[in-house]
C-alpha cells in the first residue's frame, strides 16, 4: 500500500519533494497531498498542482496553524505521513548542508543574509553555516 505524503506548507521547501516523488522522475508513484491557508498565492498552488500534487486549502482566518491541524487529521488515517516541516531538523540541517555552502561559495565575504520567515528552516540553517 503507498503511503501519502501530507505537508502543511509555507515558502519553496514542498518542491524539493515534489521533484523526488514526481511520478515521472521516480521508480514508484507517490501521492503527494499538500496543506495550505487558501489566502497562500493562486501562482504557488497552480505551480504545486502542475507538478501533481493534491492541494487541500484551508480557511484563510484559521491561518497555517489550521492547515497543520488538517494535516494531523490526514494523518490519522494509516495511509498518510506528515513530513512536519515546522518541527523536523531535516529542514535547518537541508538549508545548512546545502543552501549556504552555496551562497559562500558565491558570496565569501558576506555582510549581510536575509530571508523571509516561513518555517524558519532556512534562516536558521544558513543562519548556522555562516555564523
Amino acid at each position: 500500500m503507498l503511503s501519502c505524503d501530507i505537508i502543511s506548507t509555507i515558502g519553496d521547501t514542498p518542491l524539493v519533494p515534489l521533484k523526488v516523488l514526481n511520478p515521472a522522475n521516480a521508480a514508484q508513484v507517490y501521492h503527494l497531498t499538500l496543506t495550505m491557508p487558501e489566502n497562500m498565492s493562486g501562482e504557488r498552488v497552480r505551480l504545486l498542482r502542475s507538478l501533481g500534487a493534491e492541494m487541500l486549502l484551508t480557511p484563510a482566518k484559521v491561518g497555517m496553524a489550521g492547515a497543520i491541524v488538517r494535516a494531523k487529521e490526514l494523518c490519522s488515517d494509516s495511509n498518510y505521513r506528515m513530513t512536519n516541516q515546522f518541527n523536523n531538523p531535516a529542514n535547518v540541517e537541508a538549508h545548512y548542508l546545502t543552501t549556504g555552502p552555496e551562497i559562500f561559495k558565491d558570496l565569501p565575504d558576506i555582510d549581510a543574509f536575509v530571508a523571509g520567515i516561513g518555517t524558519g528552516g532556512t534562516i536558521t540553517g544558513v543562519g548556522r553555516y555562516l555564523k
